[in-house]
């Protein structure tokens, strides 16, 4: 999943709008890129969808990813996710559903809605549990995050500290600290007449506990294009990292 944050600004509002995205449908193949010697990992394969389109005033998100685990016992574990979402086209209200199985037992299911303002920042949960609490914090949701990385980066920031809430981290939104490196020419799968560029971007992710001791929940790079769309991703653990490669790509016309 991806998501950013903003300062509790109205600029940090309008910056993060100001990008163009393009709706698309991509397939990303995921391998495993490095593990440690003292890990139960001995491989790691997947795939991930990921889709993104204009809808209802709006963007919806739907991904599902499926990765296999294989321990070095000889046993494996196969993990799926799935993730929809809808986000206003102004960023200020939000809807979420998202469940996890390993070994088709599930193990997590999320579903609720946010409302994001000047004033009130507010999440409602219908599962696992129904309730509602205000976030203490200014945050924005997933797509709103994609737009302020695309403008940060057009913009020639290297740093961006934002919030996100995605609905992923259930109660709570994440911290994350964005380092943004040069521009480079773009992958060939979504290099076109209009899109030239790809900036490398790391990304650092705090849960809240982690923040106090300054340790990332994880760390997460990215190879995002001017588009939105990323040619490539890496997710680190700690003691494995996976990767996935953008393998196909189609563009979604407006409807």
């Amino acid at each position: 999943m991806w998501f950013v944050f903003v300062f509790i600004t109205m600029c940090g509002f309008s910056t993060a709008l100001s990008a163009h995205i393009r709706p698309h449908r991509a397939l990303y193949n995921i391998e495993l890129k490095h593990v440690n010697q003292d890990s139960d990992i001995e491989n790691v394969k997947g795939k991930m969808s990921f889709e993104l389109k204009q809808e209802n005033k709006g963007w919806s998100i739907s991904q599902e990813s499926v990765t296999s685990l294989f321990l070095k016992t000889g046993d494996s574990e196969t993990l799926i996710a799935h993730y929809n979402a809808w986000e206003s086209e102004d960023g200020r209200d939000f809807k979420f559903v998202s469940s996890k199985t390993c070994d088709w037992v599930e193990i997590d299911y999320v579903e609720g809605y946010a409302h994001f303002s000047p004033t009130e920042f507010s999440v409602t949960f219908k599962q696992p549990t129904s309730e509602k609490f205000v976030l203490e914090r200014y945050a924005i949701p997933p797509v709103s995050h994609i737009k302020s990385l695309v403008a940060a980066a057009k913009e020639g920031k290297r740093m961006l500290h934002e919030r996100v809430f995605d609905g992923s981290f259930y109660g709570t939104e994440v911290g994350i600290n964005t380092f943004i490196s040069k521009k480079k020419p773009v992958c060939a799968a979504v290099k076109s007449k209009d899109v030239k560029n790809q900036w490398p971007i790391k990304m650092a992710v705090f849960e809240e506990n982690d923040e106090e001791n300054g340790l990332p929940t994880f760390e997460m790079t990215q190879n995002l294009s001017d588009n939105g769309v990323m040619c490539s991703y890496t997710l680190d653990f700690g003691d494995y990292s996976v990767i996935g490669t953008l393998e196909k790509i189609e563009y979604i016309d407006k409807k």
